[in-house]
Formats: C-alpha cells, sequence, structure tokens
C-alpha cells in the first residue's frame, strides 16, 4: 500500500516543471481532454488484465503511476481554466463547487466502491471506472475555455507583484518555470510552504482514524465509518458555508483563525476520549479546513496572473504531493510508539504552531506595505 501511494503521488514531482509549462503553452481543453482518455486507457487496460488474471503486482504499481500522471497534467489545466469559466464575481462560489466534489470522490466513493465490489466484482468496478473516465473525456469535448476572459487577468494583490510587471515582456519567452517562479511572489511562496506543514500534521489523521477507533475507543469498524463520514461531511459542509461568510482583505489572518481552529479540534479527542465527542471534532476540523481551503483556492486565483497559473499550480501540487508520503510514514512510525491520543496531540499541537506562523506572515507582508507606502511619500 505504501509503495502504491508512493507511485501516486511520484508524477506530480518528477514532471511539475513539465506539468506546468504544458498547462500554461497548450491548449487547457485539449490537455483535460487527453488526459481524461488516457487515465480511461490506463484503467481499461487494468480490468482486461485482471479478467484474464494476468495482473502482477509491479503492474499494479505501473498503472497507479501512469493514472496518477494523467491526473497530474488534468489538476493544475482545471485549475487555470477555472476562472475562465465563470463570472469574476462568482469565482469563490466555483472554487467552492471544484472543492466540494473531493470530499464527495472519497466519501461517495468509498461507500459505492464497497456496495458495488460485492456487486459486480473488482474487475467490474475498474471497468465502470474506466468507462467514468471516457465519458469525462467526451463530456470535455464540447467545453469552450474562453482565452480572454480569465478573472485572474489584471487583479493583483498588495502583496504579488507578477514577473510581466517587472519585465514589462510578452508571453515569449515565458517566465521560468519551478520554484523559481515564486521569486517574484515571497508572501505567496511562504503561504505554500506553511500549507505544505498543515498537510504533513493533518493528513495523517485517515492513518490514526483506525487505530483510534480500535484501541482507544475500542469499537468497530462502523464507528470508523461514522467518524471517517463526519471528517468527509465537514470538509464539505465548510465548502458550502464558506461562499456565506462575509469576504475579507485580511487573508492570513483568517487562515490564522482556521488553523487555530483546526489545530484545537485535532488535539481535543487526545484530552476527552469519547466517540461522539470525536465524531464531532472531526466534523468540525472537516468544517473549518473546507472554509479555509475555498478561501485560499480564491486568493490564489485573484492574485496570480493567468500567463503563469499553470506552473503556479503544479508547484503547488507538487509540494501537496511530496507531504503525503512523509506524514503517513512518519505518522505511521509514530502510531507504533505512541499512544493515538498522544498522536492526536503532536497533531493539534503542530497546526497550532502553524497558525502562528501564519500570523507572523501577517506582520511582515503588513511591515512590508507600510514601508513602501513611506517611500513612496518620501519620493513624492
Amino acid at each position: 500500500a505504501g509503495l502504491f501511494m508512493a507511485a501516486g503521488t511520484l508524477p506530480a514531482l518528477l514532471f511539475y516543471k513539465t506539468i506546468g509549462k504544458t498547462a500554461d503553452r497548450s491548449d487547457l481543453t485539449n490537455i483535460l481532454i487527453f488526459s481524461s482518455f488516457a487515465g480511461a486507457c490506463v484503467i481499461a487496460v487494468c480490468a482486461a488484465c485482471l479478467k484474464l488474471a494476468a495482473f502482477p503486482l509491479s503492474a499494479v504499481y505501473a498503472a497507479g503511476f501512469l493514472t496518477a500522471l494523467a491526473g497530474a497534467f488534468m489538476d493544475p489545466a482545471f485549475n487555470k481554466a477555472l476562472p475562465e469559466l465563470v463570472a469574476k464575481e462568482n469565482l469563490e462560489s466555483a472554487v467552492a463547487l471544484q472543492s466540494s466534489a473531493q470530499p464527495l470522490a472519497y466519501f461517495g466513493g468509498a461507500v459505492a466502491g464497497a456496495a458495488l465490489i460485492d456487486l459486480i466484482g473488482v474487475a467490474g468496478v475498474i471497468s465502470l471506472n474506466a468507462a467514468i473516465y471516457f465519458l469525462a473525456a467526451m463530456c470535455l469535448a464540447v467545453v469552450v475555455i474562453p482565452k480572454a476572459m480569465g478573472s485572474g487577468d489584471g487583479v493583483r494583490s498588495s502583496f504579488v507583484t507578477s514577473r510581466r510587471q517587472v519585465t514589462n515582456e510578452d508571453l515569449t519567452p515565458l517566465p521560468p518555470s519551478g520554484l523559481a517562479l515564486l521569486k517574484d511572489m515571497p508572501l505567496i511562496k511562504n503561504i505554500l510552504i506553511g500549507f505544505g506543514f498543515v498537510n504533513f500534521f493533518a493528513t495523517p489523521t485517515l492513518v490514526i482514524l483506525p487505530i483510534y477507533t480500535s484501541k482507544t475507543l475500542g469499537r468497530s469498524a462502523s464507528t470508523l465509518g461514522i467518524l471517517e463520514g463526519s471528517l468527509w461531511t465537514g470538509i464539505l459542509a465548510g465548502t458550502i458555508a464558506s461562499k456565506y461568510l462575509a469576504k475579507t482583505n485580511d487573508i492570513l489572518k483568517l487562515g490564522a483563525a482556521c488553523l487555530a481552529g483546526l489545530g484545537l479540534c485535532l488535539a481535543l479527542p487526545g484530552l476527552v476520549i469519547h466517540a461522539t465527542f470525536y465524531a464531532a471534532m472531526l466534523f468540525t476540523a472537516g468544517a473549518v479546513l473546507g472554509i479555509n481551503n475555498v478561501k485560499f483556492m480564491t486568493f490564489f486565483q485573484q492574485t496570480v496572473s493567468r500567463e503563469i497559473k499553470g506552473r503556479f499550480f503544479s508547484i503547488m501540487q507538487a509540494m501537496i504531493s511530496f507531504t503525503f508520503p512523509l506524514a503517513y510514514l512518519l505518522f505511521g512510525l509514530l502510531a507504533a510508539r505512541l499512544a493515538p491520543p498522544k498522536i492526536c496531540l503532536v497533531q493539534g499541537l503542530g497546526v497550532m504552531c502553524l497558525a502562528f506562523y501564519f500570523l507572523a506572515l501577517r506582520k511582515q507582508a503588513c511591515l512590508s506595505l507600510a514601508e513602501k507606502a513611506i517611500k513612496r511619500q518620501v519620493k513624492t
């Protein structure tokens, strides 16, 4: 399982420069169609091999790698295309809709997958998955993504200076890819680093849940299902509720508040051992995380210029992909040495420390703005 997970994260890490350049240079619709079609082909071959009983373990890893490679091209392209498909005032709602698809897919897919395996078998489920990928490719074929109405164009945060503003160059040559792209966006770079650490502490919750349920609560798989459902339902509720919250220009303060709440919800089950309480904390943690994700994704869409969005989102995807296997590995080792409640405390305290990190970023950004204002006054 660990090797399969690693195979699924490697493409986003190994090819992030190529992925970003492709998203910024190529037609977004073609990328989305080709990625869906490629994923469908890989999964269809897997289904055929499984039915022929010719599917060794090495082929499973290769299939996971190739499917993840197709998905790695799709996500940055879709994120770049999103603001071009909706009006500027509807951008946050569109981001919320996009974000809500993930918890629905994880939770709904787990429930439906278990039922379908009993009904049509593993090979049948994989065949159905391939058919859905093909259907997605056909649906994308009728989508027309405008090339000049991106809501990210011309919208600049006071914290962000795009490379095009600095050099006043056209799209040729393109700005550098990779981490060098973030050189002119120090605040956003620090935000991404912060969220990388948030993922490191928060994502192992799915590893801790089964251990906490069996060893600490002494409950069965049905309780585990309820707890996992509470987390995904909370994330879904947070993404839906985010658009009803008042808009704020102080995104870092909001992020710090969300992380403080998330850390508290992760830590308290380490002090209070009760199944219902744990479910409530997971729901609240999910809701806070959902709100935070929508607000910051909207912030990125509004502040990063269109011509570099593909590379930006490929970098963000790579950073997230890097933290997943590392977090699962280290917290898996930690679970063998510490009781689950203590691990919950480690998670919660780690996230709460990152809330202070975001407050420090806010202070630094405010000082930077004040210095720029003083320099402008001196010049005038």
